[in-house]
């Protein structure tokens, strides 16, 4: 079986101090939160069965993980598409915070069942909304849960072909560039 070639761990800081690479830090930062039950993130990670996949645990784990994945790009973090699935080659990516605001799973206490949807009793309908820059912008009202669900769906397919920028343009004021969060 051929070697894998080495992947640095740490870098030279000074003298005779050493600091984890990035890539090192996100990789040890996934295993802490999938396999240490201390970790304060195990709970939404180990906690509710999500592991490394086969490739990635092991002597050359970080090896794989390092082959598949590449060096960490400037200002993005491992993100996981599918946030109920594993973390392995096919699953993961760089990601922007931005970016990975909108991938997230529906919190508990939703009852839509989808995430940026809720009901409103007053109007007797669903309201479909998604986060920007920490203000909630509302994507409209629709009959059923469903349909809002998929505006929201919609809309996120479509500031993912734009880069996670978004121009929104008032007709009473000038353009105003926002960034996903």
């Amino acid at each position: 079986m051929k070697k894998k070639p080495s992947v640095p761990r740490y870098i030279k800081i000074k003298k005779d101090k050493y600091k984890p690479t990035r890539l090192y830090a996100c990789y040890s930062a996934i295993i802490q939160r999938c396999y240490n039950k201390s970790n304060h993130a195990y709970k939404w990670y180990g906690g509710r069965g999500i592991a490394l996949c086969e490739r990635w645990l092991g002597r050359d784990g970080y090896a794989n993980f390092a082959e598949d994945m590449g060096d960490v790009p400037e200002g993005l973090s491992i993100d996981k598409i599918d946030n109920n699935s594993n973390y392995s080659p096919d699953n993961c990516r760089w990601a922007t915070k931005s970016e990975q605001s909108i991938n997230r799973r529906d919190p508990k206490n939703n009852s839509s069942g989808f995430l940026g949807v809720s009901y409103v009793k007053a109007n007797k309908n669903w309201k479909s909304s998604i986060q920007i820059n920490n203000q909630s912008i509302w994507l409209g009202s629709y009959p059923t849960a469903i349909e809002a669900s998929v505006a929201r769906e919609y809309f996120k397919v479509i500031v993912n072909a734009i880069s996670y920028k978004i121009l929104l343009v008032s007709p009473d004021n000038a353009s105003q560039d926002y960034s996903l969060q």
